[in-house]
């Protein structure tokens, strides 16, 4: 709340719902017309399921600019939170690139954005096509 009330935020999402990556995914396509790239590298030892979609109810990813990142991390220390980068915002329409030690995700942001907001579109073309 203080980092929000400062201006310090430019956007926060949870991870309940998905986990880390859906997270990244959603915050990425927020603009359907302007989906934005990202990278991230995670140094966690988690297994890459519990890393990529653990739906840990506490978790919120958050963006700001660069240069407010030590004082976000500062905030979040002071109020018992812990908090750290795990990578910058890209382009528009740039690659949105998901490290780990054991596993990577690359995909073109315009590409994930297709995907998500056209599957439930596809389906029922499918469905009306093929008679059920």
């Amino acid at each position: 709340l203080e980092l929000a009330g400062a201006g310090l935020l430019r956007s926060a999402h949870d991870c309940a719902e998905g986990g880390l990556v859906v997270c990244l995914a959603e915050s990425a396509l927020a603009d359907p017309e302007r989906p934005l790239g990202v990278d991230v590298v995670l140094e966690d030892d988690l297994p890459p399921a519990a890393l990529l979609f653990g739906e840990a109810q506490g978790r919120i990813v958050v963006s700001c600019a660069p240069a407010d990142v030590p004082r976000v991390i500062e905030v979040a220390e002071r109020h018992g939170v812990p908090a750290a980068r795990i990578g910058t915002v890209g382009d528009v329409d740039g690659p949105f690139v998901v490290r780990g030690r054991a596993t990577r995700i690359e995909v073109p942001a315009a590409e994930l954005a297709d995907a998500y907001h056209n599957a439930i579109p596809r389906i029922m073309e499918q469905a009306v096509a093929s008679g059920k």
